[in-house]
């Protein structure tokens, strides 16, 4: 049982409700772009990869807060639960990660945290490189916050 499972019982009695990522967050994949290495422009704003933040640009593409979960590459962890990453203020997303914002109604932050807590082996592909794709990653689930 996973520490989120242990709180949900001792918390919530009654159980939680579980929805597809799709149902609580707006993924916004189709608005990130890739900047190859020798095509950015050093800056102050964070670029960000599957694993964090990889450079600082000088212009951005998103403003807000966001969720970030590696789409590629190194998108898990050791324990086999993803490698989320908690972004704010101006930033560009490269195409290795996938962006989600919650959907009015719901918390961001206990979205951010159901997910780093959520063991996802079963939802990727791929063979020596793990891939967590935009079809797997909406039949993940969250337990819903009020």
């Amino acid at each position: 049982m996973s520490k989120l499972d242990d709180l949900i019982k001792e918390l919530c009695p009654d159980g939680v409700e579980y929805r597809p990522l799709e149902k609580c967050c707006n993924i916004l994949d189709n608005r990130r772009k890739p900047v190859t290495k020798s095509a950015r422009e050093a800056g102050e704003y964070p670029y960000y990869g599957a694993n964090g933040v990889q450079d600082y640009v000088s212009d951005y593409i998103f403003d807000g807060t966001f969720v970030l979960i590696g789409e590629d590459g190194s998108v898990i962890t050791k324990s086999g639960t993803p490698v989320v990453t908690w972004a704010e203020g101006k930033i560009w997303v490269n195409n290795h990660a996938h962006i989600l914002k919650a959907k009015d109604g719901y918390s961001q932050d206990y979205i951010f945290y159901s997910l780093v807590h959520k063991n996802i082996l079963n939802f990727l592909t791929g063979g020596t490189r793990a891939k967590l794709n935009k079809s797997e990653m909406y039949k993940i689930c969250s337990s819903v916050h009020p």
